[in-house]
């Protein structure tokens, strides 16, 4: 049994339903918990909530019911403004139909998240970019 001062994500109760009228409860009362240096696969058929599941664990949603915590912080606790922070700093997501600015090279779509903390990024955060696109092959 992992230590739970080890558990980096925490799901408590997750719950999502959407519609007011006809509702679908696509989540119910999930719980789990995902521990440093885990690796964790989401699977299932179409339409069975991965993509919901993964858009609250990425603080892009919210659930009707029930909280994530990160690292023992609340996502429901935090404003607008500090689940964006939070994203910036914490997360990076591979979306399924990827958002890439079409006017910006591969670099600069990786390096837009420390342009828009910080402004344009240093030189450091751009070799590291570099590496992490070499990294997955490409130049």
């Amino acid at each position: 049994m992992a230590d739970v001062s080890s558990i980096v994500l925490r799901a408590e109760q997750l719950t999502k339903v959407y519609g007011t009228t006809i509702q679908t409860e696509v989540l119910h009362g999930l719980d789990f918990e995902i521990h440093k240096n885990e690796f964790t696969s989401i699977i299932g058929y179409s339409g069975s909530g991965k993509s919901t599941l993964l858009n609250i664990l990425g603080a892009l949603d919210q659930p009707t019911k029930g909280d994530v915590y990160f690292n023992d912080r609340s996502f429901s606790k935090m404003t607008q403004n500090e689940l964006a922070d939070f994203r910036n700093q914490n997360l990076g997501f591979i979306f399924q139909f990827h958002h890439l600015l079409p006017e910006f090279s591969a670099i600069e779509n990786v390096l837009i998240p420390t342009w828009i903390k910080a402004g344009r990024g240093t030189n450091i955060k751009a070799a590291r970019a570099k590496e992490l696109l070499e990294l997955v092959g490409l130049k």
